[in-house]
């Protein structure tokens, strides 16, 4: 079996299912297509799981009339950098005609580039289905294609032309991934329930190495390493604002609920946010600004995180406020439940498998309803590190993944005979 990744590969889910699905079947032949992230960093440097591991290309452009015409318009705005006049009138122009095209034949190098490694796969995985990561699989045959929802690349809104592309992908795909039911449901409103029958559900596998590091500092030990990020006041509950900077995690407006509560609710809490990943330079002005005009004590954590650092910053935390506008199966909110925090979140999000399996976390319908006692007095239940352990255990990421590309792969062999 040879299964070729391609899309969104630079997350924190690639480099665990490759592992859990080398536990699985040793034998099997995993290719990644584009493991570096667009800032530099690589997510996981432990690459052993992948077979081979394909760079994404720069597009080179081709002899003809696409290479003269770029080589002309580049004279034209190097002369225009030089003349007030065309500077102010016509080089801006060109030159975001001329980066335009650089893209458009980026994008079909790599179209061309994975439509010919696709030959050597049995089945090419797209993972996180927006328009960039759909655009590179044109190529690739449809009887090979497992396009995999990864919860906001659902939830989000798209425009019409979009959603009508999409559709017809999935429509013509070998099969879909999903994380379970309750996304489903929303798949099939959105794009038809006549897809349901292509539906299979698989868990990403957690990063084993955040939940080692949990457990291996105490407390205290991480508080020290969040003090690398500013001083933590001593007897302040330590609130993680969700994972990133952008503004669907309602970082301002839950501020400014919280400083209409009362400014001793603000003196008791130390807010921690991460700018290291996904980051959004306006937004993450507009935050400090605003932490600085309620008289806030906080924490920037502006680089990126190894694991073990990753699980320090979880149980550091006494809360985790997630109330973001779409998500799915969150590693980063089960990391913090595991670490002992309190998971506030939004009940407009799918977490009924958390319910379902019992463990335990506040949810609220809107900012307003977030209420002193939510920040201030909870405690989790003696058993929830249980019962995480025992739903991480039984959804077997691995041995489901493989047992769905083998289904594929069957399904696939049937209509070609």
């Amino acid at each position: 079996m040879r299964i070729l990744f391609v899309g969104s590969c630079s997350s924190f889910f690639l480099v665990p299912l490759a592992k859990a699905l080398k536990n699985e079947n040793p034998d099997v032949f995993l290719g990644v297509y584009g493991l570096n992230n667009p800032a530099g960093n690589i997510v996981d440097t432990d690459i052993s799981a992948f077979d081979r591991v394909y760079p994404e290309i720069e597009g080179e452009l081709k002899e003809g009339k696409v290479a003269r015409l770029k080589a002309v318009l580049q004279l034209i705005y190097e002369q225009g950098e030089q003349l007030t006049f065309w500077k102010s009138v016509f080089s801006g122009r060109v030159k975001s005609f001329i980066t335009q095209k650089e893209s458009e034949l980026k994008i079909l190098d790599q179209r061309r580039q994975i439509g010919e490694i696709s030959k050597e796969f049995d089945l090419v995985q797209v993972h996180y289905l927006k328009e960039n990561n759909l655009n590179l699989v044109e190529k690739v045959p449809a009887n090979k294609l497992l396009l995999s929802f990864w919860g906001s690349d659902l939830m989000q809104a798209e425009d019409h032309n979009f959603t009508a592309r999409k559709k017809s992908l999935l429509e013509s795909c070998l099969g879909i991934s999903i994380h379970g039911a309750d996304l489903a449901f929303v798949a099939c409103v959105k794009y038809g329930w006549h897809l349901r029958h292509k539906m299979s559900f698989a868990l990403f596998p957690l990063n084993e190495d955040i939940f080692q590091s949990i457990d291996k500092y105490s407390k205290e030990e991480c508080i020290q390493f969040l003090d690398e990020f500013g001083d933590v006041p001593q007897n302040r509950r330590i609130v993680a604002m969700g994972y990133n900077s952008h503004p669907r995690f309602k970082h301002l407006e839950i501020l400014d609920h919280l400083h209409t509560l009362s400014k001793e609710v603000i003196e008791q809490l130390h807010f921690v946010f991460t700018f290291g990943y996904a980051r959004d330079p306006l937004e993450q002005e507009k935050i400090v600004q605003k932490l600085q005009q309620y008289g806030c004590s906080y924490s920037i954590v502006d680089r990126y995180l190894e694991n073990e650092e990753v699980g320090k910053l979880r149980k550091a935390c006494d809360t985790f406020m997630f109330l973001t506008d779409s998500d799915a199966f969150s590693g980063t909110m089960i990391e913090f439940l595991y670490a002992g925090a309190h998971v506030i979140t939004g009940t407009w999000l799918p977490f009924g498998k958390l319910r379902r399996a019992g463990i335990a976390f506040s949810e609220v319908e809107a900012v307003e309803d977030l209420h002193v006692s939510d920040l201030l007095t909870w405690s989790a239940p003696q058993d929830q590190h249980e019962r995480i352990l025992e739903l991480m255990q039984t959804s077997s990421p691995g041995k489901n993944w493989m047992a769905m590309y083998q289904k594929l792969i069957l399904q696939q062999k049937s209509k070609k005979g």
